[in-house]
């Protein structure tokens, strides 16, 4: 077998949800992947130092193109003309207009949910890959059973055509004592997908009560940005909200390891991972009451109503009246983490993907 894997969004230097995932996927199939199949990584730049070394059967391929856009859909549809017997496989949900036996991985369709979030060229755009997805991939992995029924839901896909193959850590597991503090963290991108609105009334509401916090938005900016940054211009608190922006993998260590809570609002999303990182430091979780939250975490953190902020204030009060946590819940909180993990979840694509040989 020989399996095509497009790394070109894990070969980014700056990496957020769907680069970290192809990342730490493609690290884990080396360990899982046999050495009789050769495995060809695929991207548009030269491959970042941090992938290390690979085992024999693997190979890396550079494809130039000197456009910014259209490498996948374009270029790499002209690559896989030459490889008809391979299997590609694209960690996010755009194929390429020509390809061989195809693996994608369609990470939410919270477009077709929620598409007033969305810009009109996301939606239609991502409306467009997925439905092609779809309707051209031999197999879909998604990171989530709500994720994988939302295809269906939406998209009319094949049950047996979809594999659940969950998200983990992105962070290492912290190394140096907890230095908690009263920063309520947010991670993920600034946009109105994550329901940052409501986070920023519920902590104003905080703030005039007297609680002494101050909140720390981590991410890049998306869809809604510069309403949101102007919406914290207008608070009187604004001093006490700190729009951090992208950072490196070690200043969110230093985060975490200092964090009070974590707050996650979103209005949707396909799994949580920032949910995983925050159980990995010890930090208490207060995450929005959608189904895939539930799913993903059950009983280990804590649910607020992911429209009513006074709820979101109610709930870090009731948090911090009961601080800090005993090491006993911490551990307690932990046992989540045995759930997922990139080497588990790298089995189940593999074996799946070797499904697809005795398939025609």
């Amino acid at each position: 077998m020989k399996l095509y894997i497009d790394a070109s969004r894990a070969n980014k230097p700056e990496r957020t949800g769907v680069e970290w995932y192809a990342f730490k996927m493609i690290q884990a199939l080396k360990k899982v992947i046999p050495q009789e199949t050769g495995v060809l990584l695929l991207t548009k730049e030269n491959l970042m130092d941090d992938f290390g070394e690979f085992p024999k059967n693997w190979k890396h391929k550079k494809l130039h193109w000197p456009f910014p856009r259209f490498w996948t859909q374009l270029r790499l549809s002209w690559e896989m003309r030459k490889h008809k017997d391979a299997i590609l496989f694209i960690p996010a949900s755009a194929p390429p207009l020509i390809h061989p036996k195809l693996v994608v991985t369609i990470h939410d369709v919270g477009f077709a949910a929620m598409p007033k979030v969305y810009s009109w060229f996301d939606r239609k755009f991502q409306d467009w890959t997925t439905r092609r997805a779809v309707n051209h991939a031999d197999l879909i992995c998604t990171p989530s059973q709500f994720s994988k029924n939302e295809i269906k839901k939406y998209y009319d896909a094949k049950d047996a055509h979809i594999a659940i193959v969950p998200n983990a850590l992105v962070v290492d597991e912290m190394s140096t004592p907890r230095k908690p503090s009263q920063a309520l963290l947010y991670i993920g991108r600034i946009e109105h997908k994550k329901n940052i609105t409501t986070l920023i009334e519920a902590f104003e509401i905080l703030k005039r009560s007297g609680n002494n916090v101050e909140l720390q938005l981590v991410g890049k900016p998306g869809f809604g940005y510069e309403e949101i940054a102007q919406r914290i211009e207008q608070s009187i608190y604004k001093k006490d909200i700190h729009l951090l922006g992208y950072i490196s993998q070690q200043k969110k260590s230093e985060l975490l390891s200092q964090a009070g809570i974590l707050l996650f609002p979103s209005w949707y999303e396909g799994f949580g991972i920032p949910i995983l990182e925050a159980a990995a430091y010890g930090v208490p979780v207060i995450a929005s009451n959608i189904p895939v939250h539930k799913e993903i975490a059950a009983d280990t953190i804590t649910y607020a109503q992911v429209d009513n902020p006074r709820d979101w204030v109610k709930k870090v009060e009731e948090m911090f009246e009961s601080y800090p946590p005993s090491q006993d819940m911490i551990d307690e909180k932990k046992q989540i983490l045995n759930q997922y993990s990139w080497g588990k979840s790298a089995q189940i694509f593999w074996e799946n993907v070797q499904k697809l040989q005795t398939v025609d």
